[in-house]
């Protein structure tokens, strides 16, 4: 069989090495390793799957050379000390194993080492705390820590930790490492004027600001010959007026030519919130944001190769990119967390059975929270340990399982449970599947979660489970099936506040709107400031109509960080809007909203033609309170999942059934 995507499965050969296709699996931390730093057997378990999964190079991300100095992240490889060969040497050996190339990142974070540290010592090139840190501690009223300016002696003792890491992979029989010169670490804060004001051999024109990242990569060739194949992380472009702009990254780039044989084109930087969506893009961006820098740098390179990162998502764009010869490799992240075996499934012409991606950022929020890597809609991400080859085994002892709900929850428990062997009934108490999770993907910027709706409602309609629709389940129903578990997954339903007015032919629920089934006017104001309202509100704004959205609480009380910061930067972006906090909604007229500020107590009015409610959702508790005192069911048989328990997102009702469901 040969695959579709030519160009992707086209191997290629660098120093001797081959690699067996042309996708990477791009540099991430999954929170793994021991507290000393060393390889864990969950550690293995989670880089084997990308290999058996048909990637050609796998990066493990942010390896610190230095973990005084230089840890920047929970759980991080440690290449300053020997007793990591061992690990790192049967991990590579294991991937070896599935004709996957392993490398790491060797990484300094410069002054970033107290982000999550905060005791640490900060070293950089210049006093310049990184920005949202020290954002921070201004918003406490503290002093920001200083960042120490290295030394010349400092400098080359940091230069020697990079190339004593090198050779320790080296010792370890790594055949291709990948050096981390991106996204504000130590490199790039020598690179970038906005971070370095020195006035030494390390500051000032571009050669002195890249002697540091040329003295590090002349030590470790030094250090490790070159037989060894090394890429190394660039970023395009900071992205702000002060920084590095893509000009000077290639000619930096130009000058490690001798030393580097790949370069992974990424952009953007750490430590300031508004460009870590061009590192890590969010479903409201366009795919293929990085392409006109990836392709400037294989335009400006001489001899070495390029790989193309940022929203690539799919294997189609990798195909398109590679087609065209604007890079030799792509690299993708989330989408082989969504999907490890991606490769395969590529190579073997299935792509509708690869489970895509919804860039809803988990595993990255997971990480930085101090949990290990999760995935929205791979629930077996962060379980490889328990689940080595990324699926469900069949129970020795069947059980008969009553699913409440039809809903997203509901259908993966019922998936789940099938999968392990279960006897599972579903009771959807209207005559359609799906629930609330039917109104995802229906606007334009949603694409990828309406990517994930049509690749999971198929797979989970007709995964064997029973489905009994227009049935309420009651107490009475649960005796007279005697079920031995009941996975409760009723859902929510939309709040509609008390407010008056609200009735009003002209007031719709905001995934009406979204989805076309109401007519709205010019002037639309939102009610509720968080994802389901700024989303509907962006949308609204981009197709020409004048949005307001009005929210009770403040900013800094909303939880989520997209619903607080992304969504409100992009709907201001757009003409014609404005966004209330704080702001009470005390009646709603034929075409005003009389609205009262909470911190004045001002009132004052909304012009509008319509209202939208996303209030949020209220859990149907009351079937599980019904149910939970039955003469058939223990107690401690009955489960709660998804919406039910408290509103939800798809990763929280994806990974909440499958928990339940496959330890039944």
């Amino acid at each position: 069989m040969s695959s579709e995507y030519k160009n992707i499965f086209n191997p290629i050969t660098i120093k001797g090495l081959t690699y067996k296709n042309r996708l990477e699996v791009s540099p991430h931390v999954p929170g793994w390793g021991a507290v000393d730093g060393t390889v864990t057997a969950e550690t293995e378990a989670f880089w084997r799957a990308y290999a058996r999964g048909g990637a050609a190079l796998i990066n493990m991300g942010n390896c610190a050379i230095d973990m005084a100095e230089a840890k920047d992240e929970a759980m991080q490889i440690d290449l300053s000390r020997d007793e990591v060969i061992v690990g790192l040497s049967h991990l590579r050996e294991t991937c070896a194993q599935f004709g996957s190339v392993l490398s790491l990142e060797i990484n300094h974070c410069g002054r970033g080492a107290g982000k999550y540290y905060p005791d640490q010592l900060r070293y950089g090139p210049s006093n310049i705390p990184l920005p949202d840190e020290a954002f921070a501690y201004h918003a406490r009223g503290e002093k920001v820590p200083d960042v120490i300016p290295m030394s010349t002696d400092k400098i080359y003792e940091t230069v020697e930790k990079f190339a004593r890491a090198a050779s320790r992979c080296k010792r370890a029989g790594f055949e291709h490492l990948l050096i981390h010169g991106a996204h504000g670490n130590l490199i790039t804060q020598f690179l970038s004027p906005m971070s370095n004001k020195r006035n030494d051999n390390y500051g000032g024109s571009l050669h002195n600001r890249a002697r540091f990242g040329v003295e590090v990569m002349q030590a470790i060739r030094e250090a490790i010959g070159h037989d060894i194949v090394i890429e190394m992380r660039v970023s395009s472009e900071d992205g702000i007026p002060e920084g590095v702009q893509t000009a000077e990254l290639i000619e930096f780039a130009r000058m490690l030519e001798d030393y580097v044989d790949v370069f992974i084109v990424s952009y953007g930087m750490m430590g300031m919130p508004q460009l870590l969506n061009k590192m890590m893009a969010g479903p409201y961006h366009p795919y293929l944001h990085n392409l006109e820098y990836i392709k400037a740098f294989k335009a400006g390179l001489k001899r070495a190769k390029v790989s193309a990162v940022g929203t690539l998502q799919n294997l189609d764009n990798c195909e398109y990119i590679l087609a065209n010869g604007w890079a030799d490799f792509t690299a993708l992240c989330r989408p082989f967390i969504a999907d490890p075996a991606l490769a395969k499934k590529g190579a073997r012409n299935k792509r509708d059975e690869i489970r895509p991606c919804v860039r809803c950022m988990l595993c990255g929020i997971r990480v930085s929270s101090w949990f290990t890597c999760g995935c929205s809609v791979n629930p077996y991400s962060g379980k490889e340990l328990e689940f080595p080859e990324g699926r469900v085994y069949k129970t020795d002892a069947p059980k008969k399982v009553m699913v409440v709900g039809g809903g997203l929850a509901g259908l993966q428990a019922a998936w789940s449970g099938t999968e392990r062997g279960h006897e599972v009934t579903v009771f959807e108490k209207t005559d359609v599947l799906g629930g609330n999770f039917n109104h995802v993907g229906t606007l334009p910027f949603k694409q990828d979660a309406r990517a994930f709706y049509e690749y999971f409602m198929p797979k989970a309609t007709s995964c064997g489970a029973k489905f009994v629709l227009n049935t309420e389940v009651t107490r009475e129903l649960v005796e007279s099936e005697k079920p031995d578990v009941v996975i409760v997954a009723a859902g929510a339903e939309h709040i509609k506040p008390p407010i008056p007015g609200i009735d009003g032919a002209h007031v719709h629920f905001a995934h009406e709107a979204d989805r076309g089934t109401v007519a709205l006017g010019k002037r639309v104001a939102v009610i509720g400031a968080g994802t389901v309202g700024l989303e509907s509100a962006l949308n609204l704004a981009r197709e020409g109509h004048e949005v307001t959205v009005i929210d009770f609480v403040y900013p800094e009380n909303i939880e989520s960080m997209t619903a607080r910061f992304e969504l409100p930067a992009l709907l201001a972006q757009e003409k014609d809007t404005k966004l209330y906090y704080g702001t009470i909604v005390e009646q709603i007229g034929a075409d005003t909203i009389v609205c009262r500020d909470r911190t004045s107590c001002k009132s004052f009015e909304v012009p509008c033609d319509n209202v939208l409610i996303a209030a949020g959702l209220r859990p149907r508790t009351e079937i599980y309170e019904e149910i939970l005192h039955n003469n058939a069911v223990s107690e401690c048989d009955i489960y709660l999942v998804g919406d039910v328990k408290a509103p939800r997102q798809i990763g929280q009702a994806v990974n909440e059934a499958f928990d339940v469901v496959v330890h039944i």
